[in-house]
This record gives structure tokens, sequence and C-alpha cells, in this order.
């Protein structure tokens, strides 16, 4: 019997174009990230080429980052919400956003305006743009870093025509460099590849695509909250999605309590085949980044359990055990090869029965030899280096 299937496949991979684009969408099916085919060509077109006006030690560096409009979003609130609380205090930074705009009739007229642009381009948007655009670009003498952040529903700003237009004005100007930074890995977005050419850098969180795509390589930062005090209540602490992790949650939560280990874990997910229990909650409940670092605190231990295929490198969690002074259990395999990694305070583990259960409930004085590595001053001193 003829194999279509293996045929189609083989034919599909031998169109690298196609290849990337149907990847995209599958992957957009999985973690929700899209870029439409008329985002990429309205972009490409109008962001140009900037013409590369040396650097002058004489003006302040400016970074711009442009992409996340959600202020409560993960990448604004756990990633780089400092530079919104206005605690960097070596480089100044601003994000790009837009107005919300006051009136509700006006906003519902703006909503529906641009839900019938995602299919019937509708003249007149230059004209919303200036109207809920935040004038934040300026050219005052700064040395410019725009950082495009790749992410979920971006694109709309990405595209803004006065957003561009601003840019393309100021690289005739002064000193622009406009980058294009990767929070997740190129597997989660795949045809960004197709940006790439158009930036003056591209730059992944994620060490493997340096090798891959030949892309540079910088960590996320992380948001750091000063003048937490408090008290330890529990032994271990976890909270996440279940993204195919809460059946090895359940199996950690099972092992610990029958060891003694006090559990404090909560799993977001839509599934009703996993009861809930004393210790360990399954439910669809969010909370605020501040509310879950307040919950992380109160634990002596933060139990991490990465996400299957991707879930590798300096986590969030990493980061937040490291600048707070808490011991990790992990599972990440990669987590002795990691910045300020101490074997004293960070366990790894590949099932139940590898965890110490005396380590977890030890409560030891945790410190890390950790200098800030995960600030936005320090991210911000590596993008300054690629000018």
């Amino acid at each position: 019997m003829h194999d279509y299937i293996t045929e189609a496949k083989n034919w599909v991979k031998a169109h690298p174009y196609l290849y990337d684009l149907l990847l995209s969408y599958s992957q957009t099916y999985k973690y929700g990230y899209i870029y439409r085919e008329q985002d990429v060509k309205r972009f490409l077109k109008k962001i140009g080429k900037s013409k590369h006006l040396p650097y002058n030690m004489k003006r302040e560096d400016l970074f711009i980052f442009i992409g996340d409009r959600n202020p409560n979003s993960t990448m604004r609130k756990a990633v780089f919400g400092d530079i919104d609380a206005e605690r960097v205090k070596q480089h100044k930074c601003v994000f790009y956003t837009t107005h919300v705009l006051k009136e509700s009739k006006w906003q519902r007229v703006h909503d529906l305006y641009f839900k019938i642009n995602k299919f019937f381009p509708l003249p007149g948007k230059k004209n919303w743009e200036k109207k809920y655009t935040t004038d934040v670009i300026k050219n005052d003498g700064y040395n410019y870093f725009f950082v495009f952040l790749a992410g979920p529903l971006y694109a709309e700003t990405f595209s803004q025509a006065v957003l561009l237009k601003k840019i393309n004005t100021i690289s005739k100007e002064t000193f622009c460099r406009k980058i294009l930074y990767l929070a997740d890995p190129v597997e989660k977005f795949p045809e960004m590849k197709r940006w790439f050419p158009y930036f003056d850098s591209v730059i992944s969180c994620a060490i493997e695509d340096q090798q891959k795509y030949d892309v540079e390589y910088i960590d996320t930062p992380c948001v750091f909250i000063s003048g937490l005090n408090v008290p330890i209540k529990e032994d271990i602490y976890f909270r996440g999605m279940d993204l195919g992790r809460a059946e090895l949650v359940h199996a950690c939560f099972q092992y610990l309590s029958e060891n003694g280990v006090s559990c404090n874990f909560h799993v977001q997910t839509k599934r009703t085949d996993l009861p809930s229990v004393k210790g360990v909650t399954f439910s669809n409940e969010r909370i605020s980044y501040e509310e879950m670092v307040l919950e992380e605190l109160s634990s002596n231990v933060m139990l991490e359990i990465v996400i299957p295929g991707i879930g590798s490198g300096t986590t969030l969690r990493y980061k937040e055990a490291v600048m707070y002074g808490r011991k990790l259990l992990t599972n990440n395999p990669t987590v002795k090869e990691l910045p300020c990694f101490d074997e004293k305070y960070i366990h790894y583990f590949e099932v139940p029965e590898d965890i110490d259960i005396e380590w977890v409930k030890s409560r030891d004085l945790v410190r890390y030899n950790y200098h800030g590595e995960f600030s936005t001053d320090h991210f911000c001193e590596e993008i300054s280096k690629r000018r």
C-alpha cells in the first residue's frame, strides 16, 4: 500500500517556507503564538534598515521595550517588571505601550475597528495609533536600543506605522539598534526566523538557539521585590500550569506527604480527573505574581518541575530561589551548569524517590554567590555590548 502520509510529510519538509508556516500554526495551537502573514509583510516593508550611525560615548543609553502591551502579563510582571516599577537603577528603560481610551464608547469602537481590521484592512489606522500611542520615543540625545519582545499577539504593536516611522527617523539622526529578543526558544515560534534578517541583532533566552540558529544569547532577567520578610510555614511549595506536569506533581506530593513533609502545591488546570486533597490543589485559579512570590517565600524549599520538551536553562523558579535565598528542588537536567548553582541548596531529582527528605525538612541558612546576574541592569549591560 502506498504511504501517502509519509510522502506528504517528506514533500512539506522539502519546502522550508511551507514547513515553517505549518510548524508555526501547530505551535500556535499548542502555545498560542501567532504572526499573520500580512503582519510580517507590513512590518518588513516599514521597518527599513538603520544607517548605523556610530555609538556616542557622551550620550546616555535609552532602552525601549516593544511588544507586550499587557501590564499584568508574566513578561511585564515577573521578567521586566522592574521597568514598570522604575526599579532599574543603572540604565534608562521604558516600555512602548498603548493608552487605554478613557471613554468607554470610543474604546468599544476602537476594539470593533481592530477586530474587523484583522480580516479586512480598513482605512484610518494611523489616526487610531496617534490617539492611543504613548509618546515616549523622542530624539533627546540618547543612544537608542529598541528591544522587540517576541511573544503572543505582539505583532499588532510591532507593525504600528507611527512606531516604525519614529524608529526610522531616529536611525537617521543618532545611534539606533533594532533588536529582536526571543523570551522563549525559537521552537515556540519558528516562523519568526523569517524576521531575523531585518534586525540589527537577534538574541534568544535559550542557549541552545545560539548553536542551532546562529543567534546571540542573553538570559531573561527576573524581578526582585525588596523588603519582603515572610516567615516559613511549609516545607515545600509548587505553583504552576499543568502543561504535562500534573501527574509528576501529584506523585511528588504523595511521596513527600507519606514521609512527613508539609506541602503547599497548586496546579492550574482545566482537567477534572485530578481531585484536590489537603496540601495539593488542582484548579483553574490564577493569582498575581506578587502573591505567588509571597507564597514561595513562606516555604523552606521551592519545587520546580520543568515543562516537558521546553523547560531548561535558567528558569524563573531558579532565579527566584537564588535571589530570595530559598532551597530549590528541580528536575531541570541542566541545573548544575547554571550560574550561582550551589549543591548545598539545589538538588536535582528524576523520580520522587530521588528526593532527600531530610534535606527538604532541614531549615538551613541559604546564601548563594549572587551578584545581580539576573537583574534588568545586567540584561541592559549585555545588550549594550552588542553595539
